[in-house]
């Protein structure tokens, strides 16, 4: 204890020499005169006071000791910096902590050429806060070539007209594209500056709402070399499509997906003057107001049209199908999705004009038959085909699709009386790539087994709820060298089945959902050796634990998606490894499961690159906690009985 004088008294902290002894010691109050109380009373308060000032005193000597000793360790941290980087200091900064000098980090010592590589890596709000860095940083970050692309679709909420002025002030002559997809705190005044960039090809202006045709005057006069333009979700009207073909001749790529706001009158300009010639992709999808006459502009006004959208429009009839085929005879891509009434007539007059097709997507048209596959055959270099719910096709139409030798993906998810004969048929005439049997019921092991015979270029395959796929025929397809990707959701499998695709080390991709007789034993063979695996879908799977878990964190490092929906074995332990183990995960669903506001802290925590989590069903985490986590991530979450609790509570009796 550190002893000293105070007042001309010496103390120390103990007593002793110098202090308040025993034998000093005021005697009992009752025993002594009023003199001798007053005398006894002070002796008192000096002691209480050398007490205080001891404390005070020691108090102060610790600071001065911590104060001191953080003082050396931040010089010897100087002087440590001083040596691996070889800085040197003035005077004046002698007191301050190191810094690179300017211009003289690492990022400013390298080739220009590849700074800026580096700095195109980065979004707009990356880039600006780049420029708060330092001179050098700031000289960077206004090079051309970084302002040519600017996309605020992720930053939409923040984007406000003062952000656009400040933009187009500084940057205008330099705007190559620029995506304002749902700006929609723009006001009409700030969307006209966009005619000021007279270098502007690509212009994305979807879900904008507060875009008119007046202000789509301003930006089509000003803009005249535009290529891309989206205005899908947006309310513009016939008179945007008359100074489309007026002022933008050069006009390659345009959406007007979901636009109501026009009729097929809007579009007979395309026929007339410039029109848009030189239009070669065109989005046309949710427009329910179109007819024949429609169809028939296009057709006649775009003669180079290469790619043509008409989804999610149920009135497409065959009338305006026939009217486009008659004179567009450059189709290479063209999508009927959301489910149409198009007659094997209609496919037929199409895939003869149009013989150098590629892709064709078809959804749910129960009108077609196996004549229209084999109408397509005609169109040799066809490599993508979707006729997903078209319930009329069978064995004998994948006859005919067995002779295009270019088709690589085929989408034949519930065509419900596709067989394995069907399927042979297939693979002994192309070389797919990617293969889609969602819900064909006929599907068994005979199909995988010649998928490994005669076909080793498969890289994705989809078994959903093909209820005849069993332990041997997932064995067999783990030993095709080129799947990458896998589902084998609500198939016959076992943990033998599961456990053998660890043969194939190659799979990126995995989708075991539903499978209820996979255990933590199957989980855990499987993983061994899928170190390489982004994305894993195991939900459902009530069999699975903690321990599953665990082993999805200890080997799948990699791992950017991990779905584990409904789980009831799994608790706040299994997602603590997996934060753990799975650093790069960017999306996971937790729905159902056993977990609580702690799983979302470790969430929040441990996977700094996750954008989106799925927590519904989850009774036991709290709306305080899904609000922290939803500042860095978009957030499902509702409170909900988890579907096996449901499931449980129906399979009791009601009572009488």
């Amino acid at each position: 204890m550190v002893s000293g004088c105070v007042g001309g008294v010496p103390w120390d902290g103990e007593d002793g020499e110098g202090g308040v002894s025993e034998e000093d010691a005021a005697p009992p109050l009752s025993s002594l005169t009023p003199h001798h109380c007053h005398s006894s009373t002070r002796a008192q308060k000096r002691s209480e006071a050398s007490r205080k000032l001891c404390s005070v005193l020691n108090t102060y000597i610790i600071r001065a000791v911590l104060g001191s000793w953080v003082e050396d360790y931040r010089e010897m941290r100087r002087a440590r910096v001083w040596f691996e980087h070889g800085g040197s200091k003035s005077e004046g900064e002698k007191g301050k902590d190191w810094c690179w000098p300017e211009g003289e980090d690492h990022l400013s010592l390298l080739p220009r050429e590849v700074a800026l590589k580096i700095f195109m890596c980065a979004g707009v709000l990356a880039l600006c806060r780049c420029a708060q860095v330092c001179r050098s940083w700031k000289d960077l970050t206004e090079e051309p070539q970084l302002w040519n692309k600017v996309d605020f679709y992720s930053l939409s909420y923040r984007v406000t007209d003062r952000v656009m002025l400040s933009l187009f002030q500084k940057y205008r002559p330099l705007l190559g594209h620029l995506n304002l997809r749902a700006s929609n705190a723009l006001s009409p005044e700030s969307l006209k500056y966009i005619g000021q960039c007279h270098n502007l090809q690509d212009l994305n202006l979807s879900e904008c709402q507060n875009l008119t045709d007046t202000v789509m005057e301003n930006i089509a006069r000003g803009c005249s070399g535009l290529l891309y333009l989206n205005l899908s979700f947006t309310n513009v009207t016939n008179s945007t499509i008359r100074i489309l073909t007026k002022y933008c001749a050069n006009l390659h790529y345009c959406s007007l997906a979901y636009c109501t706001g026009f009729n097929s009158k809007g579009l007979h300009p395309i026929t007339t003057g410039n029109g848009c010639r030189k239009l070669v992709y065109l989005d046309l999808s949710g427009c329910t107001q179109l007819d024949s006459e429609a169809t028939h502009s296009l057709g006649k006004g775009c003669p180079i049209l290469n790619t043509l959208l008409l989804n999610d429009i149920p009135e497409l009839s065959d009338s305006m199908i026939l009217s486009l085929a008659a004179h567009c005879h450059t189709l290479r891509h063209i999508s009927f999705m959301g489910g149409t009434t198009l007659s094997d007539h209609t496919f037929k007059r199409l895939a003869m004009a149009n013989k150098k097709l590629k892709t064709i997507k078809i959804e749910n048209n129960p009108c077609i038959s196996d004549a229209t596959l084999k109408y397509l055959s005609v169109c040799k270099d066809l490599q993508h085909i979707y006729l997903a719910g078209c319930i009329r096709l069978s064995e004998h139409g994948l006859k005919f699709l067995g002779t295009l030798k270019k088709l690589q993906v085929l989408n034949l998810s519930d065509c419900s009386r596709v067989s394995d004969t069907g399927i042979r048929y297939l693979l002994e005439g192309s070389q797919l790539k990617e293969l889609n049997l969602t819900n064909c019921i006929k599907i068994s092991d005979v199909t995988l087994l010649r998928m490994t015979q005669c076909n080793q270029k498969l890289t994705y395959i989809n078994l959903c709820y093909c209820e005849h796929i069993s332990d041997a025929g997932v064995d067999l397809l783990a030993h095709l060298p080129s799947l990458v990707s896998l589902d084998i959701t609500g198939c016959n499998v076992s943990d033998m089945g599961v456990a053998s695709l660890k043969n194939n080390p190659h799979f990126l991709h995995l989708v075991v959902a539903e499978v209820t007789e996979v255990t933590d034993n199957g989980l855990q063979k499987m993983l061994s050796t899928l170190d390489q695996l982004e994305s894993l879908d195991i939900s459902d799977c009530e069999a699975v634990t903690d321990t599953g878990l665990q082993s999805v964190a200890y080997h799948c490092h990699m791992l950017r998606i991990l779905l584990m929906a409904n789980l009831p074995k799994v608790t706040d332990n299994s997602i603590k490894y997996v934060t753990q183990g799975c650093t790069y995960l960017s999306q996971i669903d937790i729905s159902g499961c056993n977990v609580t506001d702690k799983s979302v802290q470790s969430l929040r925590k441990g996977c700094t690159y996750l954008k989106k989590v799925g927590a519904t069903c989850c009774a036991n985490i709290t709306r305080e906690a899904v609000l922290k986590l939803q500042k860095t991530c978009e957030v499902t979450y509702n409170t909900d009985r988890p579907k096996y609790l449901v499931q449980d509570m129906e399979s009791f009796p009601a009572e009488s």
